[in-house]
């Protein structure tokens, strides 16, 4: 089948069963720009706000504009019966198979053409291609699995070979104890309330904040680390896409690294990603790192901020913009202050799937960014620590809710600008129609036809 044909067909069993966008890992990047996407952009903003059993095809094709929308969306469920979660997974997988294939042999064709051949950049589409093969083709017996043993660089805590995440509020302190634990590494040493097996190694930092010679060195030479067995890379300068090559030569080069430390998480997702969807965190930056992890067997560790809930749903819920994160992660750990004591901090793990979860660590800060952990575990839980909120924070709503309100609190704001700024925030079109119910943004349009505007605004 052609791949517009499976394009269409993708889009045609949603609009027969739209309940499966909620099991599918599509974004509108996986379609061409033009008419598909606009669909598929379409069909997500109709599935968020009102779940309907099925699209009316009128109401699509005024949606989607144009000549000949009517004949096209029409076209779309040529032959079609609604489908199962099965018949439409295949189809998926199948449209993005050919998508990526697509993609590889260009940049390969590309690199031909100019004589240097780098497979590095294709390397993240490999891996999202081995991930769509058939489901068949990976089933296999436990008695042809090897066994292996957990590795933990912090037991209970940090693993090895996977993807863990710690997170907290903004100064918390994040940064700093993570140059701590890299330096208690390079001095062959063990971390607090740890019995891991493997003592001493080498760290790698991924830094999009904090600078390297005025934050990162003199944190480290604070905390009495071995300068040579920590390695930075400035990420100012790269593209997304670029991210995990330069991790991967990082590690082939030095193969004694094995503390990986991405740092903030978001700051390396892809331009249009948007920040709050499931599916594009996962495929854009947890996929990639939890297989470089895998691939090289390091322990890899993204810092990452918590959201702006305040309901009763637990510390995991509070990880990031997206759930993707906690999901995706084999290790959570959340970072706080002391409720009673500001000038202490504690980390508290969330989640960890091999073992029972240890107690919490406790540390201050000194001068210079030295870490000093205390010597016992605390028994205060995450869900304690980061359900307490600063008085200055948010009483409700989310990111994504708190900045549409402040966008529209000095009057009427022009949709189309705030589109283009969501973007930029990497908020994308379906979570501002979702935050705008809750938000109960007025919506007036003027005009007709080509001339035609809205603007958006808070109820008064």
């Amino acid at each position: 089948m052609s791949s517009s044909a499976l394009l269409g067909q993708v889009l045609g069993m949603l609009i027969l069963e739209p309940r499966l966008i909620e099991s599918c890992e599509l974004s509108a990047t996986d379609f061409p720009a033009g008419r598909y996407r606009k669909i598929f952009e379409v069909l997500s903003e109709l599935w968020e706000n009102n779940h309907p059993e099925d699209i009316p095809l009128a109401v699509l094709a005024e949606r989607i504009g144009g000549n000949g929308a009517a004949t096209f969306t029409a076209a779309l469920l040529d032959g079609l019966q609604k489908p199962t979660p099965g018949v439409f997974g295949a189809a998926v997988r199948e449209m993005k198979q050919k998508a990526l294939t697509a993609r590889i042999l260009a940049k390969i064709e590309r690199q031909a053409k100019s004589g240097a051949l780098n497979l590095e950049e294709v390397r993240a589409d490999l891996v999202d291609y081995e991930a769509l093969e058939s489901p068949m083709s990976s089933f296999k017996p436990l008695s042809a699995v090897e066994p292996q043993a957990i590795s933990e660089l912090w037991t209970g805590r940090i693993l090895f070979g996977m993807l863990n995440l710690l997170a907290g509020p903004p100064g918390g302190g994040k940064s700093v104890l993570t140059i701590a634990i890299a330096a208690i590494k390079s001095r062959d040493l063990g971390l607090p309330d740890s019995k891991e097996i493997i003592t001493g190694c080498d760290s790698l930092f991924l830094c999009a904040e904090d600078p390297i010679a005025q934050a990162v060195r003199p944190r480290a030479e604070a905390n009495g680390a071995d300068l040579n067995r920590i390695f930075c890379i400035e990420a100012e300068d790269l593209d997304a896409g670029e991210i995990f090559g330069r991790l991967r030569q990082a590690l082939a080069a030095n193969p004694r690294i094995k503390f990986v430390v991405v740092d903030p998480l978001n700051a390396f997702l892809k331009s249009g990603t948007d920040y709050f969807r499931d599916p594009d965190v996962r495929r854009a930056l947890l996929r990639p790192l939890a297989a470089l992890a895998e691939e090289t067997g390091a322990a890899v560790l993204g810092i990452c901020h918590l959201n702006k809930r305040t309901d009763e749903s637990g510390a995991l819920n509070r990880i990031g913009g997206s759930v993707a994160y906690g999901a995706a992660a084999r290790s959570v750990l959340a970072l706080g202050l002391d409720p009673d004591n500001p000038e202490r901090r504690l980390m508290a793990p969330v989640k960890y799937n091999y073992s029972k979860m240890p107690g919490t660590i406790a540390f201050t800060i000194g001068d210079g960014g030295r870490v000093e952990f205390e010597p016992n575990v605390v028994d205060i839980g995450a869900d304690e620590i980061l359900q307490r909120r600063d008085p200055g924070q948010a009483a409700e709503g989310n990111f994504a809710a708190e900045w549409l309100v402040e966008q529209l609190k000095g009057g009427p704001v022009d949709f189309k600008g705030l589109l283009q700024a969501a973007k930029k925030e990497s908020i994308g079109r379906t979570t501002i129609f979702r935050v705008r119910k809750k938000v109960g943004v007025i919506t007036r349009v003027s005009g007709f036809g080509q001339f035609k505007s809205s603007t958006w605004e808070l109820p008064k």
